[in-house]
């Protein structure tokens, strides 16, 4: 509780007067004078291709831990974030036009906590922002098809969650252009094009930037600016589950608050963790 008043500060700077990118790399290297420093020189590599490209894909995750966790969001409850008042129900019994379904939750799961803590990634985000950082929030959802419109996120946008961070996602089925694949504006990060929030319609984007469509088998994986422009396309034929974790610089206002199940996890690369 004691964070909301500077994390409330914080947000009103970067949605405000944060709008060209130089002014946010200043505010960046401000904030990151009074963090402890951390770089693991064996992510170095890594950490080049992610700071010239916006993102770096990773080694696939195994079946079996994916199984596990797409298990656990077909059996237990969900929720619709745009539709609170639907209150929880399970992936079987959804309500009809459901279509973005999160596991009520998620990093109250010991499958789930496990894979969210992976160090390879926790010390790749750290090196990437050359101090320590925060597990800010752990995620789980459903995208099912339709044939309504692209809705919210389903839009091309920029994520101003935290002064920097960077979002793990973590494909638990298979996804292809009918499944609804993760799209992200090539050389978007560092520009000062569409700042101002919102989202934007597709020929906005493809007039001024190219675009990188994830594929891949369930486990497919990668690490990414989501400062940059990008959007995750609504299915339209096969139904997608995904999982992200936010890592942040410092605790962010989509830092995680529902029920956790406590874990005994420390590593010299994170500051906290909203997972234990």
């Amino acid at each position: 509780m004691k964070r909301k008043p500077l994390i409330a500060i914080i947000n009103k700077i970067q949605d405000k007067l944060l709008l060209k990118y130089k002014y946010r790399k200043l505010w960046i290297k401000f904030v990151k004078f009074f963090l402890d420093k951390f770089f693991d020189h064996n992510y170095k590599e890594d950490v080049s291709k992610l700071n010239k490209d916006g993102y770096l894909t990773l080694n696939e995750i195994s079946p079996k831990i994916t199984n596990q966790i797409k298990k656990i969001a077909e059996e237990n409850y969900l929720y619709d974030p745009w539709n609170k008042e639907l209150g929880h129900f399970t992936k079987k019994n959804r309500p009809a036009n459901i279509t973005v379904a999160r596991l009520v939750n998620p990093a109250s799961y010991e499958e789930i906590q496990n894979l969210a803590l992976n160090i390879d990634t926790l010390r790749i985000a750290a090196s990437y922002f050359n101090c320590k950082c925060v597990i800010d929030s752990v995620d789980v959802w459903w995208s099912f098809p339709s044939v309504m419109n692209p809705f919210e996120a389903e839009n091309f946008h920029r994520d101003r969650d935290s002064s920097e961070f960077l979002k793990w996602f973590v494909y638990l089925t298979d996804v292809d252009d009918f499944s609804g694949p993760h799209e992200y504006a090539l050389s978007s990060l560092d520009s000062d094009i569409y700042t101002k929030g919102g989202r934007y319609l597709d020929e906005q984007i493809y007039k001024y930037f190219k675009t990188k469509k994830f594929y891949g088998l369930k486990g497919t994986n990668f690490l990414e600016n989501t400062y940059g422009l990008h959007r995750g396309h609504k299915p339209q034929k096969k139904e997608r589950l995904l999982l992200q974790v936010r890592y942040s610089i410092h605790g962010s206002s989509f830092r995680y608050k529902q029920k956790i199940k406590k874990k005994d996890f420390n590593d010299i690369a994170m500051s906290y963790s909203y997972i234990n």
